[in-house]
């Protein structure tokens, strides 16, 4: 009995302490589920909700892209593209091989696809070709029966019209890259399946402003991520459109004048620095990059020895030659090294120690003053006057002129080129400075560089004795340029100068002047060596033109125009024209004349 009663306690113990433990639990479980009820409710019903609801950015509309009368340069057009449904589709591999029989696509773009649909999931859609035509749509319809998941859908694609014409200008755009994501912070947007961003020119420069800001799609989805409905909508807003100076129609007759010539054009208005016409010769269709240029196209591209892809008015460098002779005549005025009617001898040669160098005219100028030299460009005036000058104040005047740095045009790629001086020299190759060297950079030629873009700024300068700055831009209200610091006079006789090089008998570019029009133009021609004739071919008669064409002399021209009141500056250059007075003042004579007849001159 009293054993019976001792297992009674111990039962009685023991339930006691686990009831007591049980109820202990419920109710921390209740406290908890009353804070969670009651004070933490809003903060998950807000999860729960973002859970339940999903953003999806909408891609923007790209700004277009149009001229300084409004004309469209690079737009928006509506076309067809073929879709691909992962989640419709059993195996994405083996469907992209067939499709990929009716409507070819490269080992890289397969490889792209792949990629695409293995990291994405599975509902979202895969643009397998862009830029269909509607055969292939009615194509792909008849083939939806044997591939599920295959379907077709209007979209957007930039387009340029103009194509080749102004290629090096715009740029293009092009799928976005994943180094590009990467260096842009990851910015979603270049995550839509449509994302595209500028690759060189305008495009490039402005992509910000083109690309637009994104519209936002609330969506109500379910677990696995399937749209269920849609709850609300931000549309896009459309890229900023883009006003160049460039004229269309002026653009488009340059483009067309240097034909088959390699080269570069360039013109802009001496008033604002607006360019109304900027030719790089051969060039490309942008069109063939918007969905992904093949291998062989762009290696064809790149290994073209005319080099297309470079975009010459601001990355082609070449020795301005004689055109450089007004910079140095001017230079000469500045630091008082000669007087306008001072004159020096011309035999055809020039002797400096024991090296004999040559004029361009073989029996010589005979006496010629500061004036002569410029308008019959005489080498050997320009080889002593600048020995006297010296190459550091050539170089300094140079540079104050705006050679040897970049105008910072608005596209990438822009080359400073060389204002060659001792300092530059050490810098550069190490080696000291010869004074040989002083007397060929005084004719533009030795280790001076410079672009086109440069030379049409260095025209429109000395027309106007200002700060001139380019732009591609047109500008509502154009800012005032700051002096140079010339003196007037000296300005003025360059382009008394430059007016006698093409409007008066004697002059370089007699042949190429403008009659029975009502305004002339101001120049001055150039002639770049690209290999030197030896001795032997000299005494043999062999001219520069004789030479097969990738050693000819390269022709250069640069003009300002009308002469007494000086709106327009143009710089030529035609690779391999043998001369300026032949090749390139003919081409900037008949762009005047297109001016003309717009209405610009």
């Amino acid at each position: 009995m009293i054993l019976e009663d001792n297992r009674y306690h111990v039962f009685s113990r023991r339930a006691f302490l686990l009831g007591t433990a049980k109820l202990g639990l419920f109710g921390v479980l209740y406290g908890k589920l009353y804070r969670l009820q009651s004070h933490e409710s809003l903060k998950y019903r807000e999860i729960a909700e973002e859970n339940r609801v999903n953003v999806q950015l909408i891609s923007p509309l790209r700004g277009r892209i149009v001229d300084r009368r409004g004309k469209v340069l690079a737009q928006n057009e509506q076309q067809y593209r073929l879709i691909l449904l992962p989640e419709k589709i059993e195996n994405i591999e083996e469907s992209i091989n067939v499709l990929s029989k009716h409507f070819p696509i490269s080992a890289k773009e397969k490889k792209a696809l792949l990629r695409q649909a293995r990291r994405n999931p599975k509902f979202v859609p895969l643009v397998f070709k862009k830029k269909v035509t509607w055969q292939d749509v009615s194509k792909a319809e008849f083939l939806s029966a044997e591939i599920s998941g295959l379907m077709s859908e209007e979209g957007m694609f930039r387009t340029y019209p103009y194509g080749p014409d102004l290629a090096h200008i715009l740029g293009y755009v092009s799928p976005v890259s994943e180094a590009e994501i990467k260096a842009k912070n990851n910015d979603p947007v270049l995550k839509l399946p449509d994302a595209q961003s500028g690759k060189l020119g305008i495009e490039e420069n402005k992509d910000a402003e083109l690309r637009g800001d994104p519209g936002e799609r609330q969506v109500e989805i379910n677990a696995a991520g399937r749209i269920i409905r849609e709850i609300s909508i931000k549309p896009p807003a459309e890229g900023k459109t883009q006003t160049l100076s460039l004229d269309l129609d002026l653009q488009r007759f340059g483009y067309e004048r240097m034909g088959a010539e390699t080269g570069a054009a360039v013109v802009l208005d001496v008033r604002t620095g607006e360019i109304l016409l900027q030719v790089s010769t051969p060039s490309y269709d942008p069109n063939i990059f918007t969905s992904g240029v093949d291998q062989a196209t762009w290696q064809q591209l790149a290994q073209n020895p005319d080099k297309p892809l470079i975009n010459k008015p601001v990355a082609g460098l070449y020795p301005p030659a004689s055109t450089f002779k007004t910079l140095t005549a001017l230079a000469l005025l500045h630091y008082n090294i000669v007087k306008p009617n001072q004159t020096f001898f011309c035999p055809g040669h020039y002797f400096f120690g024991n090296r004999q160098v040559h004029c361009w005219k073989k029996e010589g100028h005979g006496s010629v003053n500061w004036h002569d030299a410029i308008v019959k460009s005489c080498d050997v005036y320009f080889y002593e006057m600048t020995r006297r000058m010296g190459i550091q104040n050539l170089a300094d005047f140079a540079r104050l002129v705006g050679l040897g740095s970049k105008t910072n045009i608005e596209l990438s790629g822009e080359k400073s080129g060389i204002v060659p001086d001792p300092a530059w020299k050490k810098m550069a190759k190490n080696e000291v400075w010869f004074p040989g060297e002083t007397i060929i950079t005084g004719i533009g030629q030795g280790f001076l560089l410079t672009t086109p873009l440069q030379l049409a700024v260095m025209t429109a300068r000395l027309a106007t004795g200002t700060n001139v700055h380019p732009t591609l831009f047109h500008q509502e209200q154009p800012k005032a340029f700051s002096a140079l610091g010339i003196h007037p006079d000296h300005l003025t006789l360059v382009r008394q100068a430059m007016s006698d090089v093409v409007n008066v008998p004697g002059g370089t570019a007699y042949a190429q002047r403008l009659m029975d029009v009502g305004f002339a133009y101001a120049g001055k021609t150039g002639t770049a060596q690209v290999r030197r004739i030896s001795m032997a071919q000299r005494a043999a008669g062999i001219k520069n033109e004789d030479l097969p064409r990738q050693y000819r002399d390269h022709g250069m021209f640069i003009a300002f125009t009308p002469v007494d009141t000086p709106k327009y500056a143009s710089a030529v250059i035609i690779e391999h024209g043998s001369s300026g007075s032949r090749a390139a003042a003919p081409v900037t004579k008949d762009i005047f004349l297109k001016m003309h007849e717009l209405g610009y001159v």
